[in-house]
C-alpha cells in the first residue's frame, strides 16, 4: 500500500488528466463525458479523508481538498455544461444551454482550429482543467488583472515569471506555517463554545469576544488569500516550466486592494 501522500498526488493528477483527455479527444455530445463523472466523484471521495494524513497540516489538507473539489466542479462546467473541445478551442454550447450556431454572427461562436496534433489537444485539455478564468481565450472572464497596472500590455519573461511565482510559493508557505505555529487548537473548545456563539447573549458582547471574532475572520481571509496564491503559483510553475502553456495564460490572481471598493468588485 502506497503512502497517503503518493495516493493524494496520484489521484489529483488522475483527476486533471481525465479532464484533459476528455476535452482533448472526446466529442462534445459523447456519452463518455457524463459516464466519467462517477470516477471523478470517487476520486474526491477518496482524497478528502486522506488529505490531513498526507499533508500533515490543516491548511495543506484544506488546499489539497479544495483542489480536488474544484477540479470536479471544473469538469462539470467545462466538459458537461458548456462542452469544450480541443477542436473548437472553446465551448460548443452557449450559456443558455443552446448549441452554437456558427452561421449566426450575433453570438460568439467557437473558433474551429486546424488539424491538431495529439500533444496540442492534450495541452489544451490540461489548460482547461487548470484555468478557471479561461485566460487568453475569447471566453475570458471579465476583471482579470494585468501583470502591470502601469503597462497593461506588459508580459514578463519566462525566467522572471517563474522566479516571481517561486517567491510567492515561498512567502505563502512561511505565512501559512507561521499561522499554524501561533494557533492554539486546545483553546478552541473554550473560545468557541456553543454558549459563546450567539450574539443574543450579552456576555458575548464583551471586548474579549469581539476581538476573538474579529481576529478569527481576519485570520481566515488572510490564510485563504495565501492558500489561493500558493495553489495558483504551483500550477503556473508546472504549466509554464514544462512549456505546456505560455506566461500570458497566468495573470495575477488578485487585483489591487484599492479596487475592491464594492461587493461586486471585491468578488471580481
Amino acid at each position: 500500500m502506497s503512502s497517503p501522500l503518493v495516493q493524494l498526488v496520484a489521484i489529483s493528477f488522475l483527476q486533471v488528466s481525465i479532464h484533459a483527455i476528455v476535452v482533448a479527444f472526446v466529442p462534445a455530445d459523447s456519452l463518455i463525458r457524463p459516464a466519467v463523472l462517477p470516477t471523478l466523484l470517487l476520486c474526491v471521495y477518496h482524497v478528502i479523508p486522506i488529505c490531513l494524513e498526507a499533508t500533515g497540516t490543516v491548511l495543506s489538507a484544506a488546499l489539497a481538498g479544495a483542489f480536488s473539489i474544484s477540479s470536479l466542479l471544473q469538469y462539470i462546467d467545462i466538459a458537461l455544461v458548456s462542452r469544450w473541445t480541443a477542436t473548437t478551442q472553446g465551448p460548443t454550447r452557449a450559456n443558455n444551454g443552446s448549441t452554437y450556431d456558427l452561421s449566426a454572427r450575433s453570438a460568439v461562436p467557437p473558433t474551429y482550429a486546424a488539424e491538431l496534433t495529439a500533444w496540442e489537444r492534450l495541452r489544451f485539455g490540461y489548460f482547461t482543467s487548470l484555468s478557471t478564468r479561461k485566460v487568453g481565450t475569447a471566453y475570458q472572464v471579465p476583471g482579470v488583472p494585468p501583470f502591470s497596472a502601469k503597462d497593461p500590455q506588459y508580459v514578463p519573461s519566462n525566467r522572471a515569471f517563474l522566479l516571481h511565482k517561486a517567491t510567492v510559493v515561498f512567502i505563502s508557505y512561511i505565512v501559512l506555517d507561521f499561522s499554524t505555529a501561533i494557533s492554539h487548537p486546545d483553546q478552541n473548545p473554550k473560545l468557541f463554545h456553543a454558549e459563546r456563539v450567539s450574539w443574543l447573549n450579552p456576555e458575548n458582547l464583551v471586548l474579549e469576544q469581539l476581538l476573538v471574532r474579529t481576529a478569527s475572520v481576519l485570520g481566515f481571509w488572510i490564510n485563504l488569500y495565501f492558500v489561493i496564491q500558493a495553489q495558483m503559483a504551483i500550477a503556473a510553475i508546472v504549466m509554464v516550466g514544462t512549456g505546456a502553456t505560455k506566461v500570458e495564460c497566468w495573470p495575477p490572481g488578485f487585483g489591487p486592494i484599492s479596487e475592491a471598493y464594492s461587493i461586486r468588485r471585491f468578488w471580481g
